[in-house]
């Protein structure tokens, strides 16, 4: 379920409150949350402080479990957590990714929302996927996740996000433990920003959970400050089972929504692939991917998504 919202793991800056007052608001976030997601992590409006129609200080969402099948350690850490470097960098290249595509994929009926704060809990950048045909767009109703408008995130804040699934009949409806309404069973689910493996994981889901809340905080997470803009891409397969999503981290291995969708050999899946903007005020930016490659695995950023605080999932609808 962290799908297309885990991929914003991926600026502290003062352009929303200029926007706000030059664009109208086309998505109310605060109802979209309440209306298409419900039930446990919705937040409290506790002010918009910096006038660009998103929430600030947000109650965050209680700590959720670990799917069964997570991966927990991290490219690069054997069992005991230590680190090894030769396989790490000879997964860290990112060549395969097509930098020339500037448009943001997201395919599947799963949507949610995603938002980033500064350090100092203000709102920075918000996105909105609707789970239909349409592109996930800002609240502004501008196409989100593309080159031209990246998602923003500050390398010192938090990342909050909420995901659904829509109740569609090619969804399973039972998996190895059990279940009976349409959700992800037995799914396996995999993130990868250029090049390099972020999180992967799956769970049979004998609950059907069909709604997923969590927060990130980079602040904790990244040892230092950066800047670099960055492309990612995250899958998820219905009813694959507890064998893992192929590496996609490999080198030269660019999957494409064509891919997944022979990987999914009929069942259903969601496909995503964006891009992210990192902002920091310490490392300069990082205008090629051999040189982000470089930056991410100095910061040990394979391990980011694996560590982070585990995401609440529920049932609803």
């Amino acid at each position: 379920m962290r799908f297309v919202l885990a991929l914003g793991i991926v600026v502290f800056t003062t352009a929303g409150p200029a926007l706000a007052q030059e664009m109208p608001v086309v998505v109310d976030l605060e109802v979209f949350i309440a209306t298409e997601i419900g039930g446990p992590g919705i937040v409290s409006n506790l002010g918009d402080l910096n006038d660009d129609s998103i929430f600030d200080f947000p109650d965050l969402p209680p700590e959720g479990i670990e799917g069964i099948w997570d991966d927990t350690l991290g490219v690069g850490l054997d069992e005991e957590g230590n680190f090894d470097d030769e396989e790490f960098f000879r997964r860290v290249l990112p060549d395969g990714f097509d930098l020339a595509a500037s448009d943001a994929v997201a395919m599947g009926p799963c949507g949610g929302v995603l938002i980033s704060y500064d350090a100092g809990g203000l709102s920075i950048d918000a996105a909105v996927d609707r789970g239909d045909a349409d592109p996930p767009m800002d609240i502004y109703g501008k196409p989100a996740f593309t080159k031209d408008n990246p998602f923003q995130a500050d390398t010192r804040g938090l990342l909050l996000y909420w995901g659904f699934t829509r109740d569609v009949p090619t969804f399973s409806t039972s998996g190895s433990g059990g279940g009976s309404a349409t959700a992800f069973h037995d799914h396996q689910w995999n993130v990868t920003i250029l090049g390099i493996s972020a999180d992967n994981g799956g769970d049979p889901n004998p609950r059907d959970k069909n709604r997923n809340a969590g927060v990130t905080d980079l602040g904790d997470l990244l040892p230092l400050d950066f800047r670099a803009v960055v492309k990612g891409k995250a899958a998820i397969i219905d009813t694959y089972g507890p064998e893992r999503l192929p590496d996609f981290s490999a080198p030269d291995d660019d999957p494409t929504a064509d891919d997944i969708d022979v990987l999914a050999a009929g069942n259903e899946f969601c496909f995503g692939e964006g891009w992210f903007e990192f902002v920091g005020d310490g490392l300069p930016f990082f205008e090629t991917p051999a040189l982000i490659a470089d930056a991410l695995a100095l910061l040990g950023f394979s391990g980011i998504l694996f560590n982070a605080r585990t995401a609440l999932s529920w049932r609803s609808g």
